[in-house]
């Protein structure tokens, strides 16, 4: 995303890259994840979120905001 062409970023609306990688509602990078076994399997999440919800997604692509309790068992799964 740092080398990406000005067409790139202006498709995206933004100026600089590293924006499209922090969350707008807790205001932290989002942390990524590489691996893991079992279902679901989340590749992406908030670090903190917003009044005990995160939002997470899933290796099918599929986005869903998540309290704690979900997404401390859909972690465990994947541990």
């Amino acid at each position: 995303m740092k080398k990406s062409t000005p067409e790139v970023l202006d498709r995206f609306k933004v100026s600089d890259p590293t924006t499209l990688f922090i969350s707008p509602r807790d205001h932290q990078p989002y942390v990524i994840s590489y691996g893991g076994t079992g279902a679901p399997q989340i590749i992406a999440h908030e670090q903190t979120g917003v009044d005990g919800k995160r939002w997470t997604v899933a290796v099918t692509g599929v986005a869903k905001e998540m309290d704690d309790t979900e997404f401390q068992e859909a972690m465990s799964v994947q541990r």
